[in-house]
Formats: C-alpha cells, sequence, structure tokens
C-alpha cells in the first residue's frame, strides 16, 4: 500500500470528535502510513481531547504540532516536519468520509501511474449529489461558457482565476487544480513549495493557488473515479467577511498568476448580482455576502486605477 511510503498531514482545529472518528476509520481498516503529522490550533480543551484519544487508542506514529488557526500554516509546518524516508506527501482534512474500498483503489491507480514523471498529485474523487441552485445553472449556461467566464469542464482553471468543480466524476480525469483536503502528492515534486499564508485563517482557495504554482511547471495531477469520499463540513458562505474573501483571495490568485484582471472583475460583478437576485428572491442571508463582494470589488477596481495612474 502506497500509505507505508506516506507522510499523512491533517490540520484540525476544535473538532477532536471528527478526527478521532477518522483515526479510528483508519485504524479499522488496517491502513498504515510512514507517519501521521497532526498540526493542531485547538482550544486548550480540545487539544486535552486529542492527547487523550490518541493514548487511550494506542494509536502510534502520530506526531502532534501546535499551530495558530490557518489551514495554510498549519500545512506549511507539517510539510517542514515530513520524514526523509516518505516518498509521498497526503493532505487530508480532519472530517472527510471515505468508501471502505477509496485506499485500495488509489493505491491500485499510483501504481499504475506513478511511473508517470509528469503526474505529481492524485486526488481522491469527491461525491456530492445535493449541489442545485442557481449559480451553477449560472456556470452552465451556454453564453457564460463562450465568453470565457465558466467551463463544464470539471477541474479548469479559467482565464479569470474562476475554477470548475471536481465531484462524482465517472472517470479517472487530469484537471488543472485538486482538493487538499483528501490528496497525494509525490514528496519530491512539491519539497520546495509553501502554501500561501495570506489566504486568511479559512485559507479560502489555497488549494487553488498551490495547484497554480505545481502545473506551472507543466507537471500534471490527476483524480482517480474509484477512489471516492464525502466532505461533510459546511461553511456559512453568506455573510461579510465572506464575500469579501471570495473576491479578494481570488484577485490575488489572478494577480500572482497572472490571469485576465478584466475578466475577473466581470465574472466578480456577476457574482455580486447573482447574491443580490438571490437576496430579492426571499433568501435575505445572501444580502451581506453581496455587501462583501462589493466592499472588495470596490478596493481592487481602485488599486487597479492607481496601479495605471503611478505606472
Amino acid at each position: 500500500m502506497f500509505t507505508k511510503k506516506t507522510s499523512l498531514i491533517i490540520p484540525t482545529k476544535d473538532r477532536a470528535h471528527k478526527l478521532g472518528s477518522l483515526l479510528i476509520f483508519l485504524k479499522r481498516l488496517k491502513i498504515k502510513f510512514n507517519e501521521i503529522i497532526i498540526v493542531d490550533s485547538s482550544n486548550i480543551e480540545e487539544a486535552n481531547k486529542i492527547k487523550k484519544f490518541l493514548s487511550r487508542n494506542n494509536l502510534k506514529k502520530i506526531h502532534i504540532y501546535k499551530s495558530h488557526p490557518s489551514s495554510s500554516f498549519q500545512r506549511n509546518l507539517g510539510l517542514k516536519k515530513v520524514a526523509s524516508s516518505s516518498k509521498f506527501v497526503m493532505f487530508m482534512d480532519d472530517d472527510v468520509k471515505f468508501y471502505k474500498n477509496s485506499f485500495i483503489e488509489m493505491n491500485k491507480a499510483i501504481n499504475r501511474l506513478n511511473f508517470n514523471k509528469k503526474i505529481i498529485g492524485f486526488g481522491f474523487n469527491l461525491i456530492n449529489k445535493n449541489e442545485k441552485n442557481n449559480f451553477l445553472n449560472y456556470k452552465n449556461n451556454i453564453i457564460i461558457n463562450k465568453l470565457g467566464l465558466y467551463s463544464r469542464e470539471p477541474g479548469v482553471v479559467m482565464p479569470n482565476g474562476w475554477h470548475t468543480k471536481i465531484n462524482n466524476l465517472k472517470k479517472d480525469t487530469m484537471v488543472e487544480w485538486i482538493f487538499t483536503g483528501a490528496t497525494i502528492f509525490k514528496l519530491k515534486s512539491i519539497k520546495n513549495f509553501n502554501f500561501d499564508e495570506t489566504f486568511g485563517q479559512y485559507s479560502y482557495l489555497e488549494d487553488l493557488d498551490f495547484s497554480l504554482s505545481l502545473t506551472g511547471k507543466k507537471k500534471k495531477l490527476i483524480i482517480i473515479s474509484k477512489a471516492r469520499f464525502k466532505d461533510p463540513h459546511v461553511v456559512d458562505r453568506n455573510n461579510i467577511e465572506f464575500g469579501v474573501m471570495e473576491i479578494r483571495n481570488r484577485f490575488i490568485i489572478v494577480n500572482k498568476h497572472k490571469l485576465s484582471k478584466i475578466l475577473f472583475i466581470i465574472s466578480s460583478l456577476v457574482r455580486f448580482n447573482l447574491s443580490i437576485f438571490e437576496f430579492f428572491k426571499g433568501n435575505y442571508n445572501f444580502f451581506l455576502r453581496a455587501i462583501g463582494n462589493l466592499l472588495s470589488i470596490v478596493y481592487i477596481v481602485k488599486f487597479l486605477i492607481n496601479k495605471f495612474v503611478n505606472k
């Protein structure tokens, strides 16, 4: 099993019960890693629960490192602690749920594809069948696709900085970005890379930025369709803070990776108008998100104008 040559990195915060459930699942399936690195930003009570759980269940080869809350920083800290004897690094969120045969299927894929030096990352396939909303209908709109604002192809990064969803795949698929909540990388291919720690505590879009940094070197990422998982973690995405963050963080990516700023502004305005549309339909919680979007858009437009004027 590839896991015996893998360092597993799990960032966690105040979710001792979910982390424990994940570790017990791996233990019951007799999945053994070269080492498990837990980077914990929990409060004292939750941190003590984790230590007691590990001791009570006799879980070995697990190292715990304390951190401040930031999944980007936590993943970077984990990378620094990886054993040189490992050949792979796996990033795993503390609340993901794998199917019983997921690691067997991933092992088959890695054995089959590991010889390909261009492939540096292997992702599990997210199963999520409850995604019907107006924003997804917009993304599938033919005109929107023709304008290059979005695509129907999974795992694509558009010129405007928006990325397409990756879930419910029926076959193994090469992608341009990969979800770091359930992903394996070849250690030698990523040892000189770090996650951007300017994305905030929640680190929204850190995986998109990390992927673009890697694939910019002509490397490839692949999702293995039969290696499935579920991600039950739900984040409140209808407040001012997230509204600001989803535009701000994407602009960081657009600016860093030299994508189209004009198309980014157009898409951001579309995102704002969709939230307003939802508000007038009676979904009042979208109003705060729209305000956050607008605040970020105004700030970024001012920034770009000042940059142009001062050239």
